[in-house]
């Protein structure tokens, strides 16, 4: 860590020259940063892996250029540097674009201003849906690693089957039903971007408005129903809301007529995979437990 406060330290002097305050902002898989310059602060990203195994801000930063076009908020990155020259791991300087996001702002007060923006949200997310691909898969930043949607449905129901019965945090009983719910799935072909965490958790606020869409490590070119669907169903989870982001959502994009019904697969699919990222989370796991049970009208 001393290391990353270091570099943390030669960027700023580098590109600022002014004296800074430095002070870490959890992160799961960059170093991040925040740097006040006392005028101004940045943000700091700095990425753990080296080498071959550095993806994650090089696609950030390919996104964030491939929307710059759409009426989407956006980080403003100010510096970026790939190479090692300056310091040996990938790195981004981006304007910090507020201290709270949407769902801490829902948790102190919810009024018809937050409403507004939950709305605003979704309508968000309809904009992110309209950019295409030529093919499915997890995208890097300078290709899609193809994964049919047909072979992601069934490699992520395998892989969090696997994970939750080893667990022994839920009865084989219950995954044995929700894989009968999921195998129902309807295939898609639809090549759209995919944000695959959108919540508003990722909604940056300023001045009382969305400054920034942010965190696009996840991001796939696939169905944008599961991807509205996961999203619905993480806001219930954990914000609220659901309904402002839906007619926000609808005001862009209209959902199948027969949503309710297709969704219940994505919705049991994502249950099972937030429940296997969060086998030593007690509290989020049985929040989404609670919901699974919900979906598939279990009654404790």
């Amino acid at each position: 860590m001393k290391k990353t406060i270091q570099y943390a330290l030669k960027l700023a002097e580098k590109f600022y020259n002014k004296e800074v305050i430095i002070k870490r902002i959890k992160s799961e898989n960059n170093y991040v940063f925040l740097l006040d310059l006392g005028d101004s602060k940045k943000v700091l990203k700095i990425e753990k892996s080296i080498g071959n195994e550095s993806w994650r801000l090089k696609k950030e930063v390919y996104l964030i250029s491939k929307l710059k076009k759409t009426t989407i908020p956006l980080p403003n990155i100010e510096h970026y540097d790939f190479s090692g020259k300056v310091i040996p791991n990938p790195w981004i300087i981006m304007e910090h674009m507020g201290d709270k996001d949407l769902n801490k702002l829902f948790t102190t007060k919810n009024n018809s201003e937050i409403k507004d923006l939950f709305r605003e949200l979704g309508r968000y997310l309809a904009e992110i849906h309209k950019i295409s691909f030529n093919k499915q898969g997890f995208i890097f930043h300078d290709n899609i690693e193809k994964e049919v949607f047909e072979d992601y449905i069934n490699n992520s129901l395998k892989t969090s089957r696997g994970k939750l019965i080893k667990s022994g945090k839920i009865e084989k009983e219950i995954l044995d039903k929700a894989e009968k719910v999921i195998l129902k799935f309807r295939d898609s072909n639809e090549c759209k971007l995919c944000h695959n965490d959108f919540g508003s958790w990722q909604a940056l606020i300023r001045d009382k408005k969305i400054s920034a869409i942010i965190d696009w490590e996840l991001a796939r070119s696939s169905d944008p129903v599961y991807d509205y669907a996961k999203s619905e169903l993480m806001l219930s989870i954990w914000s609220g809301n659901v309904k402002e982001f839906r007619k926000g959502y609808e005001e862009v994009n209209k959902l199948p007529l027969d949503y309710e019904k297709i969704s219940i697969p994505y919705k049991v699919l994502e249950s099972l995979k937030i429940m296997t990222f969060f086998i030593g989370n007690k509290s989020n796991f049985n929040k989404t437990k609670k919901m699974l049970f919900k979906l598939l009208e279990i009654k404790k």
